[in-house]
């Protein structure tokens, strides 16, 4: 059996039918002569929206394969064009019949437009396949130096966006959107030790530690603190690049975390995949996750609602405790209180149109119910022009006592695309809306294996 899924990861599976059936082919193509078997993937557009080099991923396994082999063998092409597609193997693993491990490759396609596509193996006298699609990594550089360097310590860009993965932690530390001024953002630690991705994090105010870079008896702890990671595993390649880091926190064991970054060729957004889980009873006063933050770059925000209805605010304009914003009284100096699961956020800057954005596009809460807490929430934090930041508070509530008693075994998965589009505040804010609705309506996708 097969399982299928579309990327980006808004992770919708679906049940494949193999049929392991001899077919002829009255004109055998030169794929068909020098390649044993192949896979039959069609691939359907639901949601009347076109897709330009959209990422399709296919979990697949291949009896009788060795992983050398598959990556010098495959190919994917389109039918009947006969075009070979690009494509990157990854999440390779071997077992005493075969490998197991998924394929991705870009589609386009019409508005509600099928194409098919067969993925071509088992020719052991394939040449390795060589592709140039824009996607490029290389070692990070404009940060403090790590000796030796480590392998997520890396710079990965297409033609939209370039990050730039912190070399000591692997945590996104810079950003540029290489569709608008190219200057790159920062937030906290400076030009050399940046971290715009600061989560996911927790505070515990009985758990005070020295924490590393600044100040001391803190109860702050993010997986940028990680030095390294406790464990982590890079894929990289033409089409996509993935970083996942996991492991409990330095600090406060008791919690489990994982984090990991997806960026593909042409595409102008990183998927960011969190996972937090009590491994034992805990109290904690909040957790949070999707914290971005942005030094200068920014003086606008926008955020869609889940009744679909827009507001915004201007970043130059302090929140005082007491303040009314949307008619919603701030009780944290400075935040202004979203819904947990809120559609999109976005921040702009209505001079140079340099904007990104976080869409929410999963969002697993099993504590909700559980344990006595505030409501989750997500929120945006006002610092004036100096630097802004939006993030989501999984469980406990910002700066509130006493804090919230976890039991053990609760779990909280999110996924989160980072998406950087052009935005002056004029009208609607067109390429955000395209990609939100993207992200909601995956692919459709079957597989067929056949062996002619």
């Amino acid at each position: 059996m097969i399982r299928a899924c579309f990327y980006p990861l808004v992770c919708a599976c679906f049940l494949l039918t193999l049929a392991a059936q001899c077919q002829a082919q009255p004109t055998p193509s030169k794929w068909e002569q020098h390649w044993k078997k192949w896979l039959a993937v069609q691939v359907q557009e639901p949601g009347g929206l076109p897709r330009q080099q959209e990422p399709v991923d296919v979990e697949i396994r291949f009896d009788g394969m060795t992983i050398e082999r598959l990556r010098k063998e495959v190919r994917v092409v389109e039918i009947p064009s006969g075009r070979e597609v690009p494509s990157q193997l990854h999440g390779l693993a071997a077992d005493k019949t075969g490998v197991v491990g998924r394929l991705t490759f870009p589609a386009d396609l019409k508005a509600k437009e099928t194409k098919t596509f067969r993925v071509y193996f088992d020719n052991i006298k394939a040449d390795p396949p060589t592709y140039d699609v824009g996607l490029t990594t290389m070692p990070v550089t404009g940060f403090v130096k790590i000796e030796p360097p480590r392998p997520f310590g890396l710079t990965v860009q297409n033609e939209h966006i370039r990050v730039d993965l912190h070399p000591r932690s692997g945590q996104i530390g810079k950003l540029n959107f290489l569709k608008g001024t190219g200057k790159p953002f920062i937030f906290v630690g400076g030009e050399q030790d940046s971290k715009v991705h600061w989560g996911p994090d927790l505070r515990n105010r009985k758990r005070l530690f020295d924490p590393p870079y600044k100040g001391h008896d803190r109860g702050w702890e993010y997986t940028h603190y990680w030095d390294p990671p406790p464990h982590f595993v890079v894929e990289k390649g033409p089409v996509l690049f993935k970083l996942k880091r996991w492991g409990s926190f330095t600090h406060n064991k008791e919690v489990f975390c994982s984090v990991t970054y997806t960026m593909y060729a042409h595409q102008p957004y990183i998927v960011v995949d969190t996972e937090m889980k009590t491994l034992e009873d805990y109290e904690v006063e909040f957790l949070r996750d999707d914290e971005f933050g942005f030094k200068f770059g920014f003086n606008q925000a926008l955020w869609k609602e889940k009744s679909g209805k827009v507001k915004g605010w201007d970043l130059r304009k302090l929140i005082p405790i007491g303040s009314v914003v949307h008619g919603t009284k701030v009780e944290a100096n400075g935040i202004i209180e979203l819904e947990p699961d809120c559609p999109w956020i976005t921040f702009y800057h209505d001079e140079t149109a340099e904007a990104v954005a976080t869409i929410h596009t999963q969002y697993h809460n099993t504590a909700v119910g559980k344990v006595k807490m505030d409501p989750p929430m997500s929120f945006i934090h006002v610092n004036g022009p100096a630097h802004n930041y939006w993030g989501r508070v999984l469980a406990g509530k910002l700066h509130r006592l006493p804090q919230a008693q976890l039991p053990k075994s609760c779990e909280w998965r999110t996924q989160s695309v980072v998406l950087f589009h052009n935005y002056s505040g004029k009208g609607e804010p067109e390429t955000l809306n395209r990609y939100d609705r993207i992200l909601r309506n995956p692919l459709k996708i079957n597989v067929d294996m056949m062996k002619p």
